[in-house]
């Protein structure tokens, strides 16, 4: 294991810790109920996240890579707005999904109807993210690992610091 590939699993290891950090502290915050309706939300928005694009990260840096070491550089960034438009438009789509079907999700689906609200809060996130997962893929076809490690404890730190 090389020394990039070491230092990339420790930053997941340090977000995940900062992750069960977060679900403790909201947790106390909230309360039972408060962690229930929290919990439903960010397991609908895990959900749509997974369709509209949970691997692209890594499959886009792979073929960018590929690109480049072909010297195919045009294609590249061909390749990589396509992408950008792409998931732009899916995560749009879910994003306006959640938000417009938040309330009969949450009621009909989960049975919990005040998660609804906070469904609606997170659904621009997934419009975020999928823009966001084309950009770290865009970095990690350069071979540069640093945005995507310090995107996953910036994301976690913005979060434990918005409760």
């Amino acid at each position: 294991m090389n020394r990039a590939e070491v230092k990339r699993r420790q930053a997941g290891e340090i977000s995940n810790i900062l992750t069960l950090v977060t679900v403790g502290v909201i947790g106390n915050l909230t309360g039972e109920n408060g962690i229930t309706y929290i919990a439903v939300a960010v397991e609908l928005y895990a959900l749509i996240w997974a369709v509209a694009g949970g691997g692209l990260t890594d499959t886009l840096g792979r073929l960018l890579r590929g690109r480049r070491n072909k010297g195919q550089y045009k294609n590249a960034e061909k390749l990589r707005k396509s992408a950008l438009v792409f998931q732009a438009a899916v995560g749009l789509a879910g994003s306006l999904f959640l938000l417009i079907f938040a309330q009969v999700i949450a009621g009909k689906a989960f049975g919990i109807r005040y998660s609804g609200l906070i469904i609606m809060v997170l659904s621009p996130i997934v419009l975020l993210r999928s823009v966001s997962s084309v950009l770290l893929g865009y970095f990690q076809g350069a071979g540069t690992e640093l945005p995507g490690m310090a995107s996953g404890i910036l994301r976690q730190i913005l979060i434990l610091g918005l409760w």
